[in-house]
């Protein structure tokens, strides 16, 4: 009965020190790929560096290989369609800015139809009414994590996006 028993603890202490042996396996591949991401980061931030080093050189006319010129004109054209579109934006909130200055139209300024006004403050007394509700239901998250920011609703205790506890 002793070999038994004898046989038994060997058998659990072999699978718990296989089991040790697989974790520390784990961790260190864990600790390696961690690793090789702030690599890739590191050289992902260079590369990025480097191709605005190339682009500043392009632009004060240096000349660069012919492989990088349609890239370059690329980035040419998007800047240009972006710089349209800035002035497409100033263009809109200046025609917006001069709606405002501009005096209302001789009925508007007259005030409401009576069946108008009546609607309007039949909407109102609903709005009024319902207003509490809907601010309850979309009222944004008033707790951030103080590790990372992210909002964190009520009753989380931890960090949906860290998992640093917060309650």
């Amino acid at each position: 009965m002793t070999a038994f028993f004898k046989d038994l603890g060997k058998k659990i202490s072999d699978v718990a020190q296989d089991a040790s042996k697989k974790t520390s396996d784990l961790i260190e591949i864990t600790k390696i790929n961690s690793s090789i991401n702030t690599e890739r980061n590191t050289i992902a931030e260079t590369q990025k560096k480097i191709g605005a080093a190339v682009y500043s050189l392009h632009t004060a006319g240096e000349t660069l290989p012919d492989v990088l010129a349609a890239d370059l004109q690329l980035i040419s054209e998007k800047l240009q369609n972006i710089t349209s579109m800035e002035n497409k934006i100033a263009e809109i909130k200046a025609e917006a800015d001069t709606a405002k200055s501009e005096p209302a139209p001789a009925a508007a300024q007259a005030g409401p139809a009576p069946e108008a006004e009546a609607a309007a403050e039949t909407e109102e007394a609903a709005a009024e009414t319902e207003a509490p509700a809907e601010t309850a239901k979309s009222a944004p998250a008033s707790r951030f994590c103080t590790n990372c920011g992210s909002p964190v609703e009520a009753g989380m205790i931890f960090c949906g996006n860290c998992g640093q506890k917060v309650g």
